[in-house]
């Protein structure tokens, strides 16, 4: 629906939304990510010459200008695709997807191979680059993660039709014919307990698994075992796979529930090891791991000690759930502070954001979002800087069946297909429900109907996801915020690799937007907007449509913008205040070493300045008023700490400032902006101008 929206605002409410953004042009320049990826590819498509802004709006649009009484919603921008074939194996979007709940080849009811090979054409659509096939060794259970032989595949994922054998080798044959990559689980914590290793190779195992009785954990101080399992990861690459996530990384030597930190060392040692043996076989072979507890994914020394490509980012999920909720901000903050600190241990490190997987839930029935806001988290995460993982049905805000509870099968549940559609029944032994009645979308439609509909959430992730294949930095560029200070409902970020860069941004409001942008090129390279709108470029302004995000190429700068509504548009950063270090379930450690000298600019006129520093989850610095904190004229004072912080605060009793600062030393200048009882800001590395 493209609806003229008559507007008329008075000069005085569009001169108040003329504010600058703060210190912007003392943000760092950017600097070269991942080395291990060469800079001389160009990282863009070309767009259409209608994505493109005229050439007499190079000049920065005044607030003043931005006159919205005529505008009109743009229609939908043309852009041309990046076949996912030109992407590196290790920065692409990744699909992952249970085999048993994805779809029917044969008419038996149980997701196979030949159902995957059926519907790749929708998965093409869809714009990913990989899937991520949940175990398919053969095993116990429905979930699998209970493997019986490595060396082979699950016999109901191989079915035969009409005289054809679609195995995994078909599988293979013709998801690299689409330039799809395909990851493969590995299980390498734990076998089940009739694994025939257990009678043949007693000492492979030393104990019960502590993920339940039916499973023996392996004894990895075993030299025969370890060449056993580095022959497996070794056969299946030759079978044609491209990677592996790995489950349960940080448990190899948990044995019965008992973890001894000092093991870690013998943990890094072995994925090293398995990741050397396997690039023997296939040098550019990709690796995710999964390592579930926060502090380990961030200071991680799996990073440093075995140089794994990824572990997933599961603290993305919180992040995306507070920008989604007022606070966008804090996303973007996340988004810097999250790569610099795994980068500080890894330079070749590519961060792997998920919302949801078949562990944790769906996102979507978790958090109990509208459609709407269903979108806009699906765009940030997609649009997240490094390789972004999209649980299936996701894109169809999939809700489980809750016949049988809010459990693991709910997770789990059956993929609406046009054809070949699964049952529950048919592979979850005892299963209350009936999977085809119980399981929801937002349309009530096929994935393949969704996927043909301009105005379906599919295809709101679709053009996300075409929208990173064309911004090539977003899979290996380094990340910085760009200020959008003059609206708390916007939020942006640059990401740089070589001499490409491409931005950001997005509108976390029910209310379009026109924003301004600075002198510079405008080239529009992607947008993202839930039900029939887009965005785009409006007489040389940005028209951001309601949950909506846009991608351009370069590195833009937004100056001011006004709603659509007729509302003026805050001049603060957020009304919604940013959560206190306690309302995060773990604190993120830092080594206790490195200083920081912290600059806070007192321009909200507080009496009483304090500080306040978390260093660890255990120790509490407390407060320094006229202390450790000294005022040192000119609004500034200056609070320094001889160990590294994860949490600053400064406060004067009641409002505070919160913001989460991961830098281990250095020097560093806040200045608070207004915006409730517990202000946001923003961290330089330079002293800016007040």
């Amino acid at each position: 629906m493209k609806s003229r929206i008559p507007l008329i605002l008075s000069a005085l409410v569009l001169a108040s939304c003329a504010t600058n953004v703060p210190g912007a042009s003392s943000a760092p320049a950017a600097s070269s990510g991942n080395p291990s990826e060469p800079s001389g590819t160009s990282s863009q498509a070309i767009p259409s010459e209608t994505s493109a802004a005229p050439a007499s709006s190079a000049t920065s649009a005044p607030a003043a200008s931005l006159n919205p009484s005529s505008v009109t919603e743009p229609s939908a921008p043309s852009f041309v695709d990046v076949p996912v074939s030109d992407l590196p194996t290790k920065q692409r979007t990744f699909y992952q997807l249970l085999v048993y709940s994805f779809a029917d080849g044969n008419g038996d009811g149980i997701g196979d191979f030949k159902g995957i090979i059926d519907n790749l054409d929708y998965l093409e659509k869809l714009g990913v680059g990989g899937i991520w096939l949940s175990p398919i060794c053969k095993a116990a259970s429905y979930h699998a993660y209970d493997t019986i032989d490595y060396y082979a595949v699950n016999p109901s994922y191989e079915v035969t039709v009409n005289g054809v054998k679609y195995d995994l080798a078909k599988l293979l044959e013709a998801c690299h014919a689409k330039g799809i990559k395909v990851l493969m689980d590995m299980v390498l914590n734990h076998s089940h307990n009739t694994c025939a290793w257990v009678s043949q190779h007693s000492d492979w195992y030393k104990g019960p698994d502590a993920f339940g009785g039916t499973m023996k954990d392996f004894n990895y101080d075993n030299t025969a075992l370890r060449t056993e399992i580095k022959n497996v990861g070794k056969y299946w690459l030759n079978k044609g796979v491209d990677g592996y996530r790995l489950d349960a990384a940080k448990w190899i030597y948990n044995y019965g529930g008992v973890y001894d930190g000092a093991d870690d060392a013998k943990n890094f040692v072995w994925w090293k090891e398995f990741y050397d043996a396997c690039k023997t076989v296939k040098s550019d072979v990709y690796m995710v791991a999964e390592v579930l507890v926060e502090n380990d994914i961030r200071e991680d020394r799996l990073y440093a000690k075995t140089q794994m490509d990824s572990n997933f980012n599961f603290e993305l999920r919180d992040a995306v759930k507070r920008a989604i909720g007022g606070n966008p901000s804090a996303y973007v903050n996340h988004l810097v502070d999250y790569q610099t600190e795994i980068r500080n241990n890894y330079s070749g490190a590519i961060e792997a954001g998920c919302l949801s997987n078949h562990d944790i839930g769906r996102f979507n029935q978790i958090n109990s979002l509208t459609p709407e806001k269903q979108a806009l988290a699906g765009m940030m995460n997609v649009l997240a800087p490094g390789d972004s993982y999209v649980y299936y049905g996701d894109e169809l805000g999939l809700t489980g069946s809750t016949e049988n509870g809010y459990d693991d099968m709910a997770y789990r549940t059956p993929m609406p297909m046009a054809t070949g559609r699964t049952n529950s029944i048919n592979y979850f032994a005892g299963f209350k429900g009936n999977g085809k009645s119980t399981t929801r979308t937002i349309s009530g439609q096929t994935a393949q109907t969704d996927i043909a509909n301009s105005s379906s959430l599919a295809v709101d992730y679709a053009d996300a996801i075409k929208a990173k294949n064309r911004a090539k930095t977003l899979y290996n560029g380094k990340v910085r915020a760009n200020p959008t200070s003059f609206d708390g409902q916007l939020g942006s970020f640059i990401t740089s690799y070589g001499n490409d860069s491409d931005t950001v941004i997005f509108n976390t409001s029910g209310t379009a937007k026109l924003v301004s942008m600075a002198a510079g090129n405008k080239t529009l390279i992607g947008e993202s907007a839930y039900g029939n709108h887009h965005s785009g470029l409006v007489d040389g302004n940005l028209y951001l449509a309601p949950y909506s995000c846009a991608v351009f190429s370069g590195a833009v700068e937004f100056t001011a913008s006004v709603n659509l509504d007729g509302s003026q548009t805050s001049s603060a950063a957020s009304s919604k205040p940013m959560p206190t270090p306690d309302d995060f379930g773990t604190r993120v450690t830092t080594e206790k070493s490195g200083n920081l000298t912290l600059h806070f600019a007192n321009v909200l006129g507080w009496n009483t300045v304090n500080a306040y520093a978390w260093v660890d989850q255990k120790t509490y610095l407390g407060s320094w008023p006229g202390q450790s904190i000294t005022n040192d004229g000119d609004g500034w004072y200056t609070v320094r700490i001889s160990q590294g912080a994860t949490n600053v605060i400064f406060n004067d009793g009641n409002s505070q400032t919160v913001d989460l600062f991961r830098n281990k030393e250095g020097e560093y200048w806040f200045v608070p902006e207004a915006g409730g009882s517990k202000p946001t800001g923003n961290w330089y590395a330079t002293k800016p101008s007040l």
